[in-house]
């Protein structure tokens, strides 16, 4: 199994962070790991100490005296200078940055309109979109000010959301979900110089995760609410005739999950035979298969949960199997039109997962190597020695 990127430990993080088993960079209270999981309302304290206040330092809007900016506008320091960029960032989110959120077409009247208006008088909702909207334009622009407009905004963000938000009721049910979203994005789509691809997609994972255990403890209240979440329930329920439909190269592709996890065992047990992996391998397999739906790919994870988290944070070679088939999911969805979240972060899972795969315990399977063909083909990397995709019209198990 290759290993990551060795690195300097920390010793003295918050106690959240030593209980997550992720590193923590000592700056806070909050560190930037807990001010990154605003909605767990959790204080950043840390071992020999009382716990600390959270330092909320004082909103300050954005200054621009640096900032160049690829409008027309002539930008300076100035109260009225800030109030165009925000202006900006609010054309950006109601024109493009709405839409990788949007998953039906119910989701357009409720992002577009219903959102924005809600985040006048939520200031923690409108420095998210702000930020999403500043995240949108980092990666699609040549301007290089427009990351750091999304990192303040989303400082921002996350102080007025501790600053205001003590519990959820039915009236914001469903823009923490939201602002739980916009968070975990821009977490997701600027991470850190050097980050290790797994730990990026655990840590967006472990943020969705987060505010789904929230949503589902009043799912009653979401699904009252303004936001689309009645539409997709009621619209768009699982259909598993959807995966006769599949073409027969991919139904074979996808059925190497089924073959590899029969035949790997995990702790003793055929991996298929545990619960989280056979949710894992079911759940992929159909989200290939559903494209009624845009961003589906984020529920392998939903279905999955935390057990299935664990295993890949062990880097177990199953999980980390399923996990290269995930890849190929985010690449196309990086390839809809609109999506500005992807980008290569599907080609950047494949990449490397396929090597820890071929270098692991498993690397020798011909039915690993046959996965790996073929993910590496669906997302246009080159092959690798001794790895040949030999798809034919025999359909394995879906």
């Amino acid at each position: 199994m290759q290993k990551r990127k060795s690195h300097t430990k920390s010793r003295n993080g918050c106690l959240n962070c030593k209980k997550r088993r992720v590193k923590c960079d000592e700056t806070g209270p909050p560190c930037g790991n807990c001010a990154a999981r605003p909605w767990e309302l959790t204080a950043c304290s840390y071992p020999g100490h009382q716990p600390l206040p959270i330092r909320r330092p004082k909103p300050q809007r954005l200054s621009l005296c640096s900032i160049s900016s690829p409008s027309p506008l002539t930008l300076s320091s100035t109260a009225s200078t800030n109030r165009l960029l925000e202006l900006e960032l609010l054309h950006r989110w109601t024109t493009h940055s709405w839409t990788s959120f949007s998953a039906i077409p119910e989701c357009h009247a409720y992002l577009t309109s219903h959102l924005p208006r809600q985040a006048l008088s939520n200031p923690y909702l409108l420095h998210a979109i702000f930020s999403a909207a500043a995240t949108d334009l980092a990666l699609n622009t040549t301007s290089p000010h427009y990351l750091h407009a999304a990192l303040t905004q989303s400082t921002l963000a996350t102080t007025a959301f501790r600053n205001t938000i003590t519990h959820t009721t039915p009236d914001n049910i469903d823009l923490l979900m939201y602002f739980s979203s916009l968070t975990a994005i821009v977490s997701f789509s600027t991470p850190l110089p050097g980050t290790h691809i797994i730990d990026r997609v655990l840590t967006y994972v472990e943020m969705i995760l987060s505010s789904i255990r929230m949503a589902a403890g009043h799912i009653d209240w979401l699904l009252a609410s303004p936001c689309p979440a009645q539409a997709a329930v009621r619209d768009y329920a699982v259909d598993l005739s959807l995966l006769d439909i599949l073409d027969l190269e991919t139904k074979r592709a996808i059925g190497l999950m089924n073959d590899v996890s029969k035949m790997v065992t995990v702790g003793g047990t055929p991996a298929i035979d545990i619960w989280a992996y056979k949710l894992a391998v079911g759940q992929t397999k159909y989200c290939f298969a559903e494209t009624r739906l845009k961003n589906y790919y984020v529920n392998l994870w939903t279905v999955a949960g935390m057990e299935f988290v664990e295993q890949v944070r062990r880097q177990e070679p199953v999980a980390l199997f399923v996990v290269l088939f995930w890849g190929v999911l985010v690449d196309r969805a990086a390839k809809e039109p609109g999506d500005w979240i992807c980008g290569r972060s599907g080609v950047e899972i494949v990449e490397v997962v396929s090597q820890m795969l071929l270098k692991g315990e498993i690397g020798g399977m011909k039915e690993v190597r046959e996965g790996i063909a073929w993910t590496r083909r669906e997302v246009a990397l080159e092959a690798l020695e001794g790895c040949v995709w030999e798809g034919s019209g025999v359909v394995g198990e879906v």
